[in-house]
């Protein structure tokens, strides 16, 4: 008899849990008595909502049959902290934009991705987007090295 139990399963139910008790959390935090379009808690409330409905569809979707995958190692791990820490050190003198470029695109190269110019345009796309989400939308200040952002 097949187990309806796959690890697939467990994990999703394991990030619905996590999501519920984030959720919780989220719905305690304190809206600003001022009238203003985004409160401290919009944010938190729709990465729970997010979470959570991601996890159900996790939950749902059919299990695959298992392929031969090579997990990463410990090696692996260590470049990605050490790549975390460079990221953190050039934030501030190369600017938001231009890190999160270069970082994106050194990860993707790292695990293996080779088409550069596509490495490259998805890796300044998504830092411009989040540079515009983050400092027009939302007014956060982030450095901008030396890009006149």
């Amino acid at each position: 008899m097949r187990s309806i139990m796959t690890g697939q399963r467990l994990v999703a139910i394991a990030i619905a849990l996590f999501s519920v008790g984030y959720l919780v959390i989220a719905f305690r935090i304190p809206d600003f008595a001022l009238e203003v379009s985004m409160q401290p808690a919009t944010f938190p409330k729709v990465l729970g909502l997010s979470m959570l409905v991601l996890s159900g569809l996790l939950f749902l979707q059919r299990p695959t049959a298992a392929e031969p995958t090579s997990e990463p190692g410990r090696r692996d791990a260590i470049v990605m902290l050490i790549s975390m820490v460079f990221y953190i050190a050039l934030l501030v003198p190369l600017g938001f934009a231009l890190t999160t470029a270069v970082y994106l695109f050194a990860m993707a190269f790292y695990l293996g991705y080779r088409r550069h110019w596509v490495n490259a345009a998805v890796a300044i796309g998504i830092a411009a987007g989040l540079h515009a989400t983050l400092a027009y939308a939302l007014g956060i200040t982030l450095p901008s090295g030396p890009l006149p952002l």
